[in-house]
């Protein structure tokens, strides 16, 4: 379980990575390159046990009462916001987020295990069908993935054998 755990994390990591250089378009005063839309989404949004909606691009701050402790943060550089990118690890998932003018934002929450599911009650384990039956016809969908865009985000369920591997909520802000 925990070569697994190290695995997802780097995958994660070389991912966030590879598309937060890439940059974008979209710019605010200052030079930076995004941004954020606040807590009104029309996206997916990961719900907590408590029944709080964490919203992509929103300030991290407002949802981490309903978190509660995290076991662990991991922050670095940002190649692509200017401040820091942190990962916040909850157990079973993680939350990315992006700084700037010192203020977190969320970027992305990466469901990692069977102890948290979507709003829709899709779990790690469930089968692309599943996945599907939820959810409707995706934008993209091939073996290793199934994707969803709504707003300015995306919902993927990384698969493997046809089974949902990973969940994550996603921002597509970072595309180029």
């Amino acid at each position: 379980m925990k070569k697994r755990f190290v695995l997802a994390l780097i995958i994660c990591l070389m991912i966030a990575m590879l598309t937060a250089c890439g940059g974008n378009d979209e710019k605010i005063p200052g030079g930076n390159d995004v941004t954020p839309s606040g807590p009104a989404t029309n996206g997916y949004a990961f719900k907590t046990k408590d029944g709080t909606d964490i919203v992509i691009d929103a300030e991290f701050e407002q949802f981490k009462k309903a978190l509660g402790q995290e076991k662990g943060c991991f922050e670095s550089p940002s190649c692509a916001f200017g401040d820091l990118d942190k990962i916040w690890n909850y157990g079973g998932f993680d939350v990315y987020t992006y700084q700037l003018d010192k203020i977190d934002y969320v970027s992305s929450v990466i469901l990692k295990d069977d102890t948290v599911c979507t709003p829709e009650k899709v779990y790690i384990g469930d089968s692309a069908d599943d996945v599907i039956s939820a959810y409707g016809d995706p934008a993209t969908q091939d073996s290793k993935q199934i994707v969803y865009e709504k707003d300015k985000m995306k919902l993927i369920f990384m698969l493997s054998n046809d089974t949902v591997t990973q969940i994550q909520y996603t921002t597509r802000k970072v595309e180029g």
